[in-house]
């Protein structure tokens, strides 16, 4: 099966960080070897320096106009399955210094110090950042004209709102055996909600796209891009007008291509990263064994060009990889960063990653989705007997890892009946084990695509860009649905 993943490497370490607070290399490496000494058995120095200018326009006018800049450094020490980690936003020799004293004296032990990474990282992205280059007068004419877009369009629109963000991330990662390397991350979002109303009756919708660009004129700022946007936010909006209530009980469940993936990711995902699988997933101790069905085959890539979740290299210094998660419907890989890789024998996959320099790297997912399949969209919802729901985007839910069972809510989504897609639904709530949704899929189509907005995903107090996607699919059994009326 293809997959779409990246092997191409260098060895850049950049300097642009270094030069800003005035650093040597050097130094760095003496006081990351030293915090080490304590008898740690892996560990890293972590620099941060990251900015975000944000835009909200709320009905014509302007509701936010921020910037943010923040920096800072992050020392951890690894001993066994603990991590002592200390950081601070005063990024200097003397307290990166200072931090290395103290976490030595906290981490007794005497470890042998692990491997450094393979050397090399990704070039998935621009390094260049895409903050301050369009004017805060330019970026409000381009929300002021989606707004009065969407108004001349539609008499029954009453509310808009719409938000433009860029951000830029460098960081730097020192080993003590002196591995070093850097990346500098882009990052843009543009965000459209629209309210219609009719008879009383409110609707809305909302549009998202994100990805790692360098610039916002070559994303967002296009105007058949954000025109394309705000037609479908617009025409969801109205077709849920009509919105009838939706059904309970045990039927087939499609899922559309897509943003659909959300429900892989939280009910799927989290089970098959390395922490989950050592202290209690609902996969643990199934490695090797048949979880889904045939045909069905899930992959971790950090390596999709441009992609919100993709990374040159984690937040530990490895670089990124594609990580086969099932295979043919077996389970075969798990997500791993150092940490838990070295505990489960096994190294890490490029998926440790940290909120920021104030957090310890966690075991994450990067862009998370099923490879494609067969079958055609049209021709699965047609060959789906009796009412079944048809799911294409989500608000998020409620996921136990450990029990695998999960409950989402829809917000987009239509009843099918007899392989005819009747109306819209509200209300509409999924309830299921992961594992029997799993065995459940019978469909799989080959329209696969990743979310075009992508989203964020929160674990343990911290949140990380990340994207999602899969094929059309139907999962014939293994998911309730619970209804509500429309009203």
């Amino acid at each position: 099966m293809a997959r779409f993943c990246l092997s191409q490497k260098d060895t850049l370490m950049s300097s642009t960080l270094l030069t800003t607070f005035g650093l040597e290399l050097s130094a760095l490496r003496k006081a990351t070897a030293l915090a080490m000494k304590g008898g740690a058995s892996d560990g890293e120095l972590f620099l941060e320096n990251s900015s975000v200018e944000t835009l909200t326009l709320q009905d014509g006018r302007v509701e936010t106009a921020a910037y943010v800049n923040s920096a800072g450094f992050g020392l951890r020490a690894i001993s066994g399955e603990s991590a002592n980690y200390v950081y601070g936003n005063d990024v200097s020799m003397a307290a990166i210094n200072a931090a290395a004293r103290n976490l030595r004296l906290a981490t007794p032990g005497n470890g042998v110090l692990a491997l450094p990474p393979a050397p090399g990282r990704q070039k998935l992205y621009s390094p260049a950042s895409p903050v301050g280059k369009v004017s805060l007068a330019d970026r409000i004419s381009l929300l002021q004209a989606i707004d009065a877009y969407l108004r001349t369009k539609e008499a029954r629109v009453r509310q808009v709102s719409a938000v433009l963000a860029a951000s830029h991330q460098e960081v730097a990662i020192v080993r003590p055996d002196g591995y070093t390397v850097a990346d500098e991350r882009p990052m843009v979002r543009l965000m459209i909600r629209v309210v219609v109303e009719q008879n009383g009756r409110r609707e809305s919708a909302v549009e998202i796209l994100s990805g790692r660009w360098d610039n916002l004129t070559t994303a967002a700022l296009q105007k058949t891009t954000w025109m394309t946007m705000a037609d479908k936010a617009l025409a969801t909006a109205i077709e849920y007008l009509g919105a009838i209530p939706c059904p309970a009980g045990d039927m087939p469940v499609i899922l559309g291509n897509g943003f659909s993936g959300v429900l892989l990711h939280e009910a799927i995902g989290h089970g098959f990263e390395g922490d989950s699988l050592r202290q209690g997933s609902c996969f643990s101790g199934m490695m090797g064994q048949r979880v889904a069905s045939k045909g069905v085959t899930i992959v971790d890539d950090g390596t999709v060009p441009h992609s919100r979740g993709s990374l040159n290299v984690d937040d530990e210094g490895t670089p990124t990889r594609c990580t086969t998660l099932v295979e043919d419907g077996v389970f075969v890989g798990a997500m791993q960063d150092r940490l838990n890789g070295a505990l489960a024998g096994t190294a890490s996959t490029g998926n440790g990653r940290r909120e920021s320099y104030a957090h310890k790297p966690l075991v994450r997912m990067t862009n998370t989705y099923m490879l494609g399949g067969t079958e055609d969209r049209d021709d699965i919802i047609a060959s789906t007997k009796g009412k079944a729901i048809l799911a294409v985007s989500f608000s998020g839910g409620q996921v136990n890892t450990a029990a695998g069972t999960f409950v989402f809510n829809p917000t987009v989504a239509y009843l099918v009946e007899n392989g005819k897609v009747i109306a819209p639904v509200k209300g509409a709530t999924l309830l299921g084990d992961a594992r029997k949704a799993l065995l459940g899929i019978d469909a799989i189509g080959n329209d696969m695509t990743l979310a075009s907005g992508g989203g964020n995903c929160g674990k343990d107090g911290q949140t990380v860009p990340v994207s999602l996607g899969q094929p059309t699919l139907r999962i014939a059994k293994g998911i309730t649905v619970g209804g509500a009326d429309a009203s």
